[in-house]
């Protein structure tokens, strides 16, 4: 039996309805005016930031930019934000501030420094990475970045996946290693080259390629990205040749893991062989950046954030390291120092209201306390109530 529906009232297309519209279009585009300046700094070099400048912008120069972060590291919602305003204006706030602090005043001679940003859903866990990503770049270190590490796990259509010919049973992901190589070429190339970094041992890759001992560096990577069968390989490889340099004082290392928890669910959502769900742990990826945690080297840092959303449904009740990496990871980072980004201050909730008026990102002026108590000065719920404006 088919219920009838009453079409004789339709909402939306009401008489007042279609007069309040009709008025509204009829009514001529007025340019507002900020309820405040922008808060904002012209110091784009994070090592020069201070406390005082909490809650003011900052500009990244398009250079920098398209140099660092043409691939990956901007998170995609930021970036459209990005595209919009026509600049990468970041607020400076105290989670950026003091990991910078410690990674200025850290001894590089001793074992690497684990740095782990939590928070709750939407706080800016990854504007805050941003931030430090930023600062790591522009101060001489030579970067190895894994962007959101749980999305290698959750194409069911994944094709790429195989069982590693030189490492089995663990299953490489050439496709998604070869970008990972590709941003490092990006972001560190020049650096490379200038510091003339060569490799320290032959390697062989079949009967007819190798790499010499004493290649540089960067022949290495770009043998991953121009032989993709190899990029998995060529990344555990560049593991061991970063480490080495930087124990022997000639650089300094930043590995950042993005959503580091995924790699702990044990869960993907692809196949491979035909068996589907295969165990996180045994992706080669990982098993490579888990070198970096071992403490056999030293002259870098490592910075990893945890969230919510990268952890399994039953272990989404709190965003605190602890919980989110449980044993097996906590014992894996074990010591670091834990960096919460909080909600927005009173103070920086205002500020980027007066950002987003000066951007015209906000076309109605007023209801400050009203968008306040809609999203508890929550970052991310802010944006989503401000671009419905």
């Amino acid at each position: 039996m088919k219920l009838m529906r009453d079409k004789t009232y339709v909402p939306w297309k009401s008489a007042e309805v279609v007069e309040d519209i009709e008025e509204t279009l009829k009514t001529p585009y007025q340019q507002i005016t900020p309820t405040n300046p922008v808060k904002r700094i012209s110091e784009s070099n994070p090592a020069n930031h201070t406390y005082q400048d909490v809650g003011k912008f900052y500009t990244i120069p398009n250079e920098d930019t398209q140099h660092y972060f043409q691939l990956a590291g901007i998170p995609k919602s930021f970036n459209h934000l990005v595209n919009i305003f026509n600049e990468n204006a970041l607020m400076i706030r105290k989670p950026a501030l003091e990991i910078i602090e410690y990674m200025k005043k850290a001894s590089y001679d001793k074992l690497p420094i684990k740095y782990v940003i939590h928070g709750d859903l939407g706080t800016g866990k990854r504007i805050t990475r941003l931030h430090v990503l930023h600062y790591a770049f522009l101060n001489d270190f030579i970067v190895l970045d894994i962007p959101a590490a749980s999305l290698f796990f959750k194409s069911i259509r994944r094709k790429d996946a195989n069982i590693s010919e030189t490492r089995p049973p663990l299953i490489d992901m050439p496709l998604e290693s070869a970008v990972i190589l590709k941003n490092f070429q990006l972001q560190n190339g020049e650096k490379i080259e200038d510091l003339k970094l060569k490799t320290s041992k032959e390697y062989v890759w079949n009967l007819r390629e190798t790499t010499p001992a004493g290649a540089p560096l960067m022949t290495l990577v770009n043998h991953g990205i121009n032989r993709t069968k190899y990029a998995c390989d060529c990344i555990d490889v560049l593991v061991d040749e970063l480490k080495i340099a930087a124990t022997a004082g000639e650089i300094k290392v930043l590995v950042g893991i993005d959503q580091f928890n995924s790699f702990l669910t044990g869960k993907t959502k692809f196949f491979v062989n035909n068996a589907y769900g295969v165990d996180s742990r045994r992706l080669s990826i990982y098993q490579s950046i888990l070198r970096f945690l071992e403490p056999n080297w030293c002259g870098g840092a490592i910075l990893a954030t945890v969230e919510e959303k990268s952890a399994l449904p039953e272990d989404r009740g709190s965003s605190f390291p602890f919980y989110l990496l449980r044993r097996e990871g906590f014992e894996l980072l074990d010591p670091f120092i834990p960096v919460e980004v909080p909600k927005l201050s009173e103070m920086e909730f205002h500020s980027m209201l007066d950002y987003y008026e000066d951007r015209r990102f906000l076309q109605r002026l007023g209801g400050r306390e009203e968008m306040e108590f809609l999203t508890a000065r929550v970052a991310r719920d802010l944006r989503k109530i401000v671009a419905g404006l």
